[in-house]
């Protein structure tokens, strides 16, 4: 009868250590995707200036340096300083519209010049607006990187007559 009774709290031990390493592994993994550091695969060009722009607006410094050059991290840094973070509340859901248009190839210099890349999100009721444009995406030892974008534009909300605050970001005007 003691036997028995040893093997079930060591049992309920393993279980409890399991459970707890388990959230343990659960909470860590929530953090580490939330912070922004995603694992991107830079060997698609198109996903390197999605993940950027979407870096952009959620102020993911690290995240956005690994993905240009360093000759222009200056430029990222002067966004950064004056541009906060769009996390929005979660109510309003973590959905986005994302967009790039007219990717050409130059297969002599082997890189793509993207005219520009966008994000549309919801946030507290209004919509906000990234636009980034002239985006050039070069081969590097790691795979693709940005080697050159103009300064992003953003707005956000809409004027009392309905209309979207900032034309002047939609690069298609």
């Amino acid at each position: 009868m003691p036997t028995k009774k040893k093997g079930n709290n060591k049992r309920k031990k393993i279980f409890w250590i399991s459970l707890f390493v388990s959230i343990l592994a659960l909470i860590t993994t929530f953090f580490w995707l939330d912070s922004g550091n995603f694992i991107l695969n830079r060997n698609d060009p198109d996903r390197v200036v999605l993940v950027f722009t979407l870096a952009l607006m959620r102020n993911r410094e690290r995240q956005a340096k690994s993905l240009i050059a360093e000759e222009t991290w200056p430029q990222l840094d002067a966004w950064f300083e004056t541009h906060p973070a769009r996390n929005c509340h979660f109510l309003d859901g973590d959905y986005y519209i994302l967009g790039g248009s007219n990717r050409s190839y130059d297969s002599e210099l082997n890189q793509y010049f993207y005219e520009y890349s966008t994000i549309q999100h919801p946030c507290s009721g209004a919509l906000y607006f990234l636009a980034v444009k002239n985006i050039t995406v070069a081969q590097d030892k790691h795979g693709w990187q940005i080697v050159h974008w103009e300064a992003p534009c953003d707005a956000s909300g809409f004027n009392a007559k309905g209309e979207f605050n900032s034309k002047e970001c939609y690069p298609w005007e």
